[in-house]
């Protein structure tokens, strides 16, 4: 499975959507949020979605503390934005709890909320802005076309 990573900024919407697939590390994070933080259209107050669901996260502790570290530094400025992570395996549930928790203790200012589907995610977050077909078809569409190749 070829790995790879890709988003669509929603500018009227001040929300970001990311797609993740193939056997995926911090550092391919890292690198991610690199290129997006080049895109001029990107603003780290906006809030993301998080679509992890095909990838296969090969991260140990440490390298969450890694990945901490880069946030504190690049995203200080997203106080209040909300992260949605959208997992399905109990791997990927295990980390991003992780990552939660030392984002909080790190005093970066984010707000998360983590499912497995998108209607849940929809029930929770921007129900009011977005819908599950208007979030299922920016997905398909991010997923048919990778802008960004780990």
């Amino acid at each position: 499975m070829e790995k790879f990573a890709s988003y669509k900024i929603l500018t009227n919407k001040k929300l970001v959507i990311e797609y993740y697939r193939g056997k995926t590390t911090v550092d391919d994070l890292i690198a991610f949020k690199k290129k997006l933080l080049q895109d001029t259209n990107y603003n780290v107050s906006w809030d993301t979605i998080a679509d992890f669901r095909a990838c296969s996260l090969l991260v140990k502790s440490k390298d969450v503390i890694k990945l901490v570290e880069f946030m504190k530094q690049e995203y200080k400025d997203g106080y209040g934005r909300w992260v949605n992570l959208l997992a399905s395996k109990p791997n990927e549930f295990a980390v991003w709890t992780l990552y939660l928790t030392l984002t909080s203790e790190s005093g970066l200012k984010f707000n998360f909320n983590m499912v497995s589907e998108t209607e849940d995610l929809i029930k929770d977050f921007k129900k009011d802005h977005l819908t599950s077909l208007e979030l299922n078809r920016v997905l398909n569409d991010i997923k048919a076309e990778p802008n960004i190749y780990l």
